[in-house]
């Protein structure tokens, strides 16, 4: 944010996901005189950090218990998990490493679909900023109106989402990710005002798998 602040932050276009393009901040003002430093000052980066503290750990502890009980429920996905972080483990001589969560697919999977499953938060909201006109309906959004977008309802709706009651990490397999459309698995939001702490959440999340000490939690359904 520092850097961004001082006009220095540099980025390849190679290096950011869509996730990431959409929540660029593109200041523009009728005269034109709106800068990234105007709107990231001293307060805006303070306001951030703490928000980075107070809700990624919230929703993070939420995500991490949902996870556990999902587990909990289903064995034989535990054990396949249980497998790759064995030997992932066993690759890096017992140790957690980034390059090591990086390789951890099955983990991301079964992330991912926690997180459409039970989604820490369960709606979100915005402000029309414009006229809008819905696309296929005479309905119009009145510039000032407030919209709720019901995240666990299009979670959980069978249109997007085949058996949705069913935990099934595959959903989100290299092959079968890509037939989701991104503006339907909303756990941190979708564009400009998307979630500033979804990488700090997924790699804490990965990285809290594990207990200290080495020892792996044995989940049993209740």
């Amino acid at each position: 944010m520092l850097e961004a602040k001082a006009g220095n932050l540099k980025l390849d276009d190679g290096e950011l996901g869509a996730f990431e393009k959409d929540a660029m901040m593109n200041p523009s003002s009728e005269d034109g005189k709106i800068t990234i430093a105007d709107l990231m000052d001293d307060d805006a980066i303070v306001a951030n950090c703490i928000l980075f503290i107070l809700a990624g750990f919230d929703t993070l502890q939420s995500l991490l218990l949902f996870c556990a009980y999902l587990l909990a429920l289903h064995q034989d996905i535990q054990e396949k998990l249980r497998e790759e972080i064995n030997s992932v483990l066993n690759e890096n001589n017992g140790e957690f490493t980034y390059d090591g969560l990086s390789t951890m697919t099955y983990l991301d999977m079964v992330i991912n679909e926690t997180l459409r499953y039970y989604p820490p938060a369960v709606a979100s909201d915005r402000s029309c900023t414009i006229d809008y006109k819905i696309p296929g309906t005479e309905y119009i959004l009145r510039k000032g109106q407030s919209i709720t977008i019901p995240i666990y309802g299009i979670h959980h709706d069978e249109e997007y989402f085949p058996q949705p009651e069913k935990f099934d990490p595959d959903r989100f397999s290299q092959q079968n990710k890509q037939k989701i459309n991104p503006y339907t698995f909303l756990p941190f939001g979708q564009g400009p005002r998307n979630c500033i702490g979804m990488r700090f959440a997924k790699f804490a999340n990965t990285g809290s798998l594990k207990p200290q000490g080495g020892l792996f939690l044995s989940l049993n359904k209740i």
